[in-house]
This record gives structure tokens, sequence and C-alpha cells, in this order.
């Protein structure tokens, strides 16, 4: 979890809103660089895990249910990071926290990736530890998918007890990092690289050879594999595909990958994305003092715009009723909003 920190404050990353899907009890807000100003989020569907990070890090605000129940706002994030859940479920959202972009049910890892970037803003991170099938799976769908809205950064494949006094199970995962993308930039290669897989000779134990499937990525870049790949694997069947590490050099290996890793890649782009936001909200809403009103309020700027206190982190945003066309909602909403500042007003004005 260290690690992940010190590779993503690498490419720039220097606070600000920072999604924790998933929280737990809190293993990433515990260990989060504490010389940056960080506004922490969290996520966990368990309510024990949950309350127990509450009260742990009652400067974060944390909520207690699903990811599938939180409707996700685009644009919110500098950093959503996390070791997502695994496993072969398919979450499923009702169509008032529907996120947009996801037209199906997605496996539960598939789903944390997706409906994360969505909340990233452009130009931010996103660092998950998944398992090594993310990258690995012949079908190249939801890779494709995350290509289409981001960047791969470049990724890290564990051993598989790098986990094990943490969660006592040996397996075999990939630190992942992503950049949000703007639309009009192209793809990079690396990012080519990431969605398609390719075959390697491998041992069994007992010494014969095999073709196993891994992703290109880590064809052309072995050094980021922490240790020997191999069959040796038995957590669900014979000569499964491992990587084990028998020397105690984890962390010195580990930080040569991430020094391996680009420096500075977010830091001019959230910049000034922030900058061009804020300064565009802050002139439309100067007339009004936003920290007096509730979270979710919508207000009508100076130039007759309609924005709205955020849910969770408080910022001023333009309405996301923009970005579906809803000319005729945010028509009403601006005349019930005008009722509600007269009435106010008058009230004001009398008593």
């Amino acid at each position: 979890i260290d690690s992940v920190w010190t590779a993503v404050c690498r490419m720039g990353y220097n606070g600000g809103p920072t999604l924790e899907p998933a929280t737990g009890v809190g293993h990433f807000f515990g260990k989060r660089p504490t010389h940056l100003p960080i506004e922490m989020y969290g996520i966990e569907q368990d309510s024990i895990s949950g309350r127990i990070a509450q009260q742990l890090y009652q400067s974060a605000y944390i909520r207690i249910t699903g990811y599938e129940n939180v409707k996700m706002f685009e644009n919110c994030y500098n950093l959503v990071i996390s070791n997502v859940p695994f496993g072969d479920i398919y979450p499923y959202e009702e169509k008032r926290n529907k996120t947009p972009g996801l037209t199906d049910r997605y496996a539960i890892h598939d789903y944390y990736f997706l409906k994360s970037l969505y909340g990233t803003k452009e130009g931010g991170l996103v660092a998950f530890i998944t398992s090594h099938y993310t990258m690995d799976k012949l079908n190249t769908d939801v890779r494709e998918k995350i290509a289409e809205k981001a960047d791969f950064i470049g990724a890290i494949r564990l051993p598989n007890n790098a986990f094990t006094q943490i969660a006592h199970t040996e397996v075999v995962t990939d630190i992942v990092f992503l950049q949000k993308r703007s639309p009009y930039k192209e793809m990079s290669d690396l990012t080519k690289d990431f969605i398609t897989t390719g075959s390697i000779n491998l041992v069994t134990p007992d010494g014969t050879q095999q073709d196993h499937t891994i992703n290109s990525y880590y064809i052309k870049h072995p050094e980021m594999i922490i240790g020997t790949h191999d069959l040796s694997g038995t957590m669900y069947s014979g000569n499964e595909y491992t990587v084990t590490l028998t020397t105690d050099d984890l962390k010195q290996r580990l930080d040569a990958a991430i020094m391996s890793l680009p420096e500075n890649i977010m830091t001019v782009i959230i910049d000034r994305n922030t900058k061009e936001l804020d300064d565009s909200v802050k002139h439309a809403t100067k007339h009004i003092n936003t920290d007096s009103i509730p979270f979710g309020t919508f207000i009508i700027g100076s130039d007759d715009k309609l924005y709205q206190k955020h849910v969770s982190n408080g910022n001023i945003i333009l309405s996301d009723l923009y970005k579906t066309d809803s000319h005729d909602e945010i028509d009403r909403i601006i005349k019930m909003v005008s009722i509600r500042d007269c009435v106010k007003d008058a009230i004001d004005h009398y008593y």
C-alpha cells in the first residue's frame, strides 16, 4: 500500500478529492501521505468495517453501502485508489444510480474499474490492486472499454505472497495505473498493449513446458514482474499460473519497478482543468455565500445557468443535467429556484 502511494505521488498526485471504494477498515487512508491536502471519500459495503473506518478516520466522508448503490458524478476525483474486490459477482445498478456508459452488467472487479473511471477527472489517476485476471483474460471487451476513457500508464505484477499477512491468501495481483484521457487525445501505444494478450512458454512442476497467455505489456516489460512466473500454482487446480519470489527483497524490487513508471504526468493537467473550472464557477456564483447553503442545493449563477453544491464534497459544480440535455427539467428547476430565492428575500426583508 505504501508503494501505491509512492507511485501516484511520483506521477504528480498532490492531493485534492480522493476516493477509495471498497474502503474496508481504511488501509489506504492510514497510509496516505500526510503532507498533502487530501480530501478522502470512502465507500464500504460491510457495516462493521465501514464503522471502524469512520471512527479511525473521522475527517473522511465514508458511506456504508454497496458501490452499486452510489450515484457516481462525472469528473469528481483527482485519484481513485483501492484494493478492489474480485469474484464472480455482477453488481446491479438501479435506474436512479445508473452510471452513464455502463450498458451491461460486469464482474465486480471490472465494474469497479469502469465506474471509477467515470468519476475520475480528466488527467486524474486510477490506481487499483486487482487480480492478474483483469489483465490476462483472453476476452478483451473490458480492457477495450477501459481504453476508450483512459490511458494505461503501467502495472506491477506482485508475487503470490505479497498479501499473505493482510489477506491470508496467496494470489497473484497487479497494481494497475490508469490516467483518464481527454476525448481529443489519441490512445497511447502502451494502452494498445494493455488491451491485448500474448503467449509465453512456462514450466510446470514436473518439468514439462506449456504455452500460457498473459498480457502483452508484461511480455514486453518482464522487469515489471516481481519474481519468477511459472505454472506451479495450486489455488484452484494444478499447474496454475503463479509468480513466486524466494528472496526477501520484495520492497527493493518494488521500488525499482516504481522508478520505471513515468513522473509528473498529472500535475499540469489537473491544475489547468481545476483552475479553469474553479474560475468559471467562482465568477458565476460570486454573488452567493456558498458556504452557508446545504449540500445538494441548486443555485442560479450570474450567467443564468444552473449550478449545484455537490452532495458529497460540497464543491459548486455546473448541474449534471446539462450533460443529459434535460432542458425542460433545467428550466423547471431554475423557475423553482427563483421562487425559492424570492420567498427567502421577502422573509429576510420583513422579518
